[in-house]
């Protein structure tokens, strides 16, 4: 799951690291840096989104970050 989620990840621009418990992301978009982190408890992950580019909604970077660790 993580080296998955840092090959999209690297596809996009973003750098994943950490572990498969917890880590960070960070990048440049079309429009801007990207930062944030990732927590996974169990089978939840939680991606919070601490910095990003004022025209891009957090809910839709979430769900981008999101999808890099789905199997």
């Amino acid at each position: 799951m993580l080296e998955k989620a840092k090959r999209e990840g690297k596809k996009e621009g973003i750098t994943v690291t950490g572990d498969l418990d917890e880590g960070t992301f960070t990048g440049s978009v079309m429009l801007g840096k990207v930062e944030g982190t990732y927590k996974v408890s169990g089978t939840n992950l939680k991606v919070e989104v601490t910095k990003k580019p004022f025209l891009i909604g957090e809910g839709m970077l979430q769900k981008v970050i999101s999808e890099f660790f789905e199997e």
